[in-house]
């Protein structure tokens, strides 16, 4: 018997995956309460919720899960794939703050945390599809462009500050340019957007978010994957 290894891995067939495909490493808490009717699919590696207008695929945290998630997608009719997940500062900017919206116009592969801890890095570039990117700008205000570095490591983020400021570097991420690179593999159209989560050398990943953060963030979160899904 011919194993279905889609189903395996996403808990929900090929077939079933819409055309707009929204990938969240993370998903957001109380996420049911956001649509009318929504079905779950949990699978080996990912889950899926599978709403009216989108599929919503929880990926997990990293390049590669990422990565070998848009791989898969290859299957499916998915056509238009959204990256939409946490992101860290890397210097204070007048114009962003936690909860801000940023989407990467390229981004720098650091996935590799080898080369990190070697400083052997090679600074190669991907990039967005520019007409899906101009339809996330157009249909949610506030947006901000940056350079984002997808990196390999949140440990050793904070030895490259330096390095991130002389490349011109605004954000660090850990799948966007792993998503960029799969997505164009399989060639379909593929952007990212990232909410601003800490600020690397000042408020870091570790340190807890006041309530009125906590609040605002998962605001914007919401309000922005609801936009996101109803992308055409």
């Amino acid at each position: 018997m011919q194993v279905n290894y889609f189903r395996y891995l996403f808990g929900i067939n090929a077939s079933e995956i819409k055309k707009t495909c929204i990938i969240v490493p993370l998903l957001p808490k109380n996420l049911d309460s956001c649509f009318e009717k929504i079905y779950n699919y949990r699978g080996l590696l990912y889950s899926v919720i599978n709403t009216q207008n989108c599929s919503i695929i929880r990926t997990g945290v990293g390049a590669g899960l990422c990565g070998d998630a848009i791989l898969y997608l290859k299957e499916t009719q998915a056509s238009n794939l959204i990256l939409f997940g946490s992101c860290g500062l890397v210097r204070p900017k007048n114009n962003l703050k936690i909860g801000s919206l940023v989407a990467p116009e390229k981004s720098f592969n650091l996935e590799s945390f080898t080369n990190l801890l070697r400083k052997n890095i090679s600074w190669q570039n991907y990039y967005p599809n520019k007409i899906l990117l101009k339809k996330i700008f157009t249909a949610i205000e506030g947006i901000c462009k940056v350079t984002s570095a997808t990196i390999g490591s949140i440990y050793l983020e904070s030895q490259y500050l330096e390095l991130f400021k002389k490349k011109k570097v605004d954000i660090v991420e850990m799948e966007a340019s792993a998503f960029f690179s799969a997505a164009k593999k399989i060639k379909r159209k593929a952007a990212a957007l990232f909410y601003i989560t800490d600020i690397v050398p000042v408020k870091p990943f570790c340190q807890p978010l006041n309530t009125q953060e906590k609040i605002t963030l998962n605001k914007i979160i919401t309000n922005t994957l609801l936009t996101l899904c109803h992308l055409s």
